[in-house]
C-alpha cells in the first residue's frame, strides 16, 4: 500500500504544482472510537507539515498523535 500512496502523492503534488502532507491510517485494529476522533481533529487542526506521505496504523498513534508518529516513521 505505501507505494500505491507514495505514487498517489507524487501525481497530487505534480498536479498542484506544491507540497502536500498525506496521511493514511488503517485504524482496522482500533478499539477507542473517541481516541480516535481526537487524534484526527487534532491533526486537522495543525498547520505544521510533519512529512510527505506516511502510512500509519492503530498502533503507531494509539498513545501519541498522528503528527508525532509520522515524525517517527518519516525520520
Amino acid at each position: 500500500m505505501s507505494s500505491m500512496l507514495t505514487r498517489a502523492h507524487a501525481a497530487l503534488e505534480r498536479r498542484n504544482a506544491r507540497d502536500v502532507e498525506f496521511t493514511s491510517l488503517d485504524v482496522s485494529e482500533c478499539n477507542d472510537p473517541e481516541l480516535l476522533a481526537d487524534r484526527i481533529v487534532e491533526r486537522g487542526a495543525s498547520l505544521s507539515q510533519t512529512h510527505g506521505v506516511v502510512v500509519l496504523d492503530w498502533a503507531d498513534i494509539a498513545g501519541q498523535s498522528i503528527a508525532a508518529a509520522a515524525r517517527e516513521i518519516y525520520s
